[in-house]
């Protein structure tokens, strides 16, 4: 690891990370996804950086980095130190599943796509949710995202502002 390396990392743990979205299990009120949601990935490497960390702290097992033009579904392993255990299991094109267009969102474009992002996932569980995907996309759903949800309660991971 360069000083550059270094210096990415100490910024990455210096910053408070809340997700924009998170599930707990109904029973033991745990972590079982969390979901960083962004309009832009213009900090691609800081924001996974972050989640990455946060999963490995909250040894939350599933989470999700969304853009309106990819979604990225991260495991974690529990392999071994902290974030190396976390891993990319899939990057997908949503594009044409979100079909969310930041040009045409009100002036909180932020918000409105966490809104839509948390609604995406309540309805997810349902067969029409479910069956709207993309085959590839679909798969990795009914691998990652679903388990998590189907014992989860889905719910906003901070305040929204308006």
């Amino acid at each position: 690891m360069g000083p550059a390396d270094a210096a990415s990392e100490w910024y990455c743990e210096s910053v408070v990370f809340e997700p924009d979205i998170v599930a707990l299990d109904k029973e033991i009120q745990e972590f079982v996804l969390v979901v960083e949601v962004k309009t832009t990935s213009t900090e691609f490497e800081f924001i996974e950086c972050q989640l990455k960390r946060y999963m490995a702290d909250m040894h939350c097992p599933v989470g999700l980095f969304v853009t309106p033009e990819r979604l990225r579904i991260y495991r974690n392993r529990y392999l071994g130190p902290k974030e190396e255990s976390i891993v990319l299991m899939g990057q997908f094109d949503v594009t044409g599943v979100f079909k969310f267009k930041p040009s045409e969102a009100p002036q909180n474009v932020e918000p409105a796509f966490q809104n839509f992002v948390q609604e995406w996932l309540e309805n997810l569980g349902t067969e029409a949710g479910i069956s709207a995907l993309p085959d590839d996309l679909r798969r990795a759903a009914q691998l990652y995202i679903l388990p998590a949800i189907a014992h989860g309660t889905i719910r906003a991971g901070h305040a929204r502002t308006a």
